[in-house]
């Protein structure tokens, strides 16, 4: 078996509105082959897709990444996986409901219903429904309390825009596209793959650092206290990304989805990241790049104690978001519990061997 990198990505997590992501821009995206799966909790998605992408790094081109799509609710958990060949095989059931615009045509659904014991279910139709409703309500708990946190950040953001010296910032910005990204003769414009590279989950905020070092060599860590800076610098990198022609990763915030965070560059080895309280990034070797040097650091210090007021009041928010997130995990997993109970998962490998011989037997 060769090494095949793998990346790991969420595509969606929680917001100030609740659940938000990208399943339906990753199913569009060029080059991918969608392939939507229809199944209960605990039915046998993640470990079905974390097999299909084992078997894919098996018979991957060299030059070749996986990507794996992890559920922020659960990071040990599977949304979808990205096969080298395009094949795009997500979680299409709540909360990030997928449905065919073109079946066949486009995309294709693998439906794990039939393997469903439906007498049991509906035996246990009370306690299913209220450990469900229960898991919605602890979420919305966790969405208010983040929405609150992401307000009080988007205040420092704008607050600290004001302090930024957006022409010095500019020059710079400019300067450091060129070096890094020379453009190419006669190219097409670059596509783009909207991602999380971190994300609130049960655990705390996950970063996934892995999928940095086996992607880039060349890492730029902004250090951006406010994410001002930060925002300006990667929105015009990523930019400058597309119009070189190159593939990019553009890895969105989930305080404020509109922003980028990070822009991971495969075809060029390069990445260029934010770091700040939240997801401190620290790499052997990387380049640094420092806000500070593009504020008015008088500005700032006289609204030195709001600030960091509104950072602690933050965390805490936050904190408590993912303390609420872990208690919504138990009882989904109290829901996940019936649904083992009644799936057949001698049928569920039976649908994976099929999906396997149609994609691998011929190479």
């Amino acid at each position: 078996m060769q090494n095949t990198p793998v990346l790991d990505f969420f595509l969606g997590a929680l917001s100030p509105s609740g659940f938000s992501g990208w399943f339906a821009e990753a199913a569009a995206e060029p080059g991918a082959r969608p392939r939507l799966i229809k199944a209960g909790p605990g039915c046998g998605k993640s470990t079905f897709m974390r097999r299909m992408g084992e078997k894919g790094a098996q018979t991957a081109p060299d030059g070749a990444m996986i990507e794996q799509i992890h559920c922020s609710s659960d990071p040990d958990s599977l949304d979808g996986v990205r096969l080298p060949d395009g094949t795009l095989y997500l979680d299409a059931t709540a909360p990030h409901t997928l449905d065919c615009k073109y079946p066949g045509a486009a995309e294709r659904v693998v439906s794990f219903y039939d393997t469903l014991d439906n007498d049991y279910l509906e035996e246990h139709s009370a306690e299913v429904l209220a450990l469900g409703n229960q898991n919605t309500e602890l979420l919305q708990r966790a969405a208010a309390d983040f929405a609150l946190a992401c307000g009080l950040l988007q205040r420092r953001r704008q607050y600290a825009a004001q302090a930024l010296d957006t022409e010095k910032l500019d020059r710079f910005t400019a300067r450091l596209a060129a070096r890094l990204m020379p453009r190419r003769g006669g190219c097409k414009p670059g596509t783009r793959r909207i991602r999380l590279l971190s994300a609130p989950t049960p655990g705390g905020i996950t970063v996934f650092a892995d999928t940095v070092t086996k992607a880039a060599d060349t890492i730029y860590v902004v250090h951006d206290a406010y994410g001002a800076a930060s925002a300006r610098m990667l929105k015009q990198l990523a930019d400058r990304a597309r119009q070189a022609g190159y593939e990019a990763y553009v890895c969105r915030c989930a305080s404020d989805q509109r922003r980028i965070d990070h822009l991971i560059l495969p075809e060029l080895r390069l990445a260029v990241l934010t770091s700040n309280t939240w997801h401190t990034m620290n790499f052997p070797g990387q380049k640094n790049i420092h806000a500070a040097r593009f504020m008015n650091g008088k500005m700032l210090a006289a609204r030195r104690g709001p600030l960091q007021y509104q950072k602690r009041i933050a965390s805490q928010l936050i904190a408590r978001t993912c303390q609420t997130q872990a208690e919504a995990k138990r009882i989904h997993d109290e829901l996940e519990k019936h649904y083992i109970r009644a799936t057949d998962f001698a049928a569920v490998d039976a649908i994976r061997a099929r999906q396997q011989a149609e994609l691998f037997d011929q190479k």
